[in-house]
């Protein structure tokens, strides 16, 4: 009954266990797509300077771009939102993958336990087939040795 519940906590952390990766892997890509939306609005910058340096123009203030905002803001909320979640997911990983390698430890101690017993019980049932047919057999002779040569 031990060995049963310790292999079914183990299918259940290891279900667990990939639950979390795929957790992992979407705040991953959301971190990406953040990095990805801020490398869009230091481009949209760098173009505007560019154009303005082109031009060779001195620009009055102009109105502030929302869209630009929008996507430079949108860009560091989801960078700061994925490096949040894989921390918090990393955190959750590292207690399942604990619990993992002790439930396979105390699997693996019941098996050499087990096999310990094994072989004292296969030693004991040996001794005890070999004192019975020591006692229950005849000798038997063996057969004579041919006396011819071969050629």
């Amino acid at each position: 009954m031990y060995e049963y519940s310790l292999r079914i906590l183990l299918i259940s952390d290891e279900a667990l266990r990939e639950g979390l990766s795929a957790w992992l892997d979407f705040w991953t890509y959301l971190v990406f797509i953040g990095v990805f939306l801020e490398i869009v609005g230091v481009g949209w910058e760098y173009w505007e300077e560019r154009k303005a340096f082109r031009e060779e123009l001195i620009r009055l203030p102009q109105r502030p771009q929302i869209v630009k905002y929008f996507i430079e803001a949108l860009g560091v909320i989801l960078v700061i939102t994925g490096i949040w979640g894989e921390m918090r997911v990393q955190t959750n990983l590292g207690d399942v993958d604990a619990r993992i390698e002790r439930t396979a430890d105390a699997l693996v101690d019941l098996s050499i336990t087990r096999a310990g017993d094994a072989k004292t019980l296969s030693t004991q049932a040996a001794d005890a087939a070999g004192r019975r047919s020591i006692r229950h057999t005849k000798p038997t002779r063996w057969p004579a040795a041919p006396t011819k040569k071969l050629r």
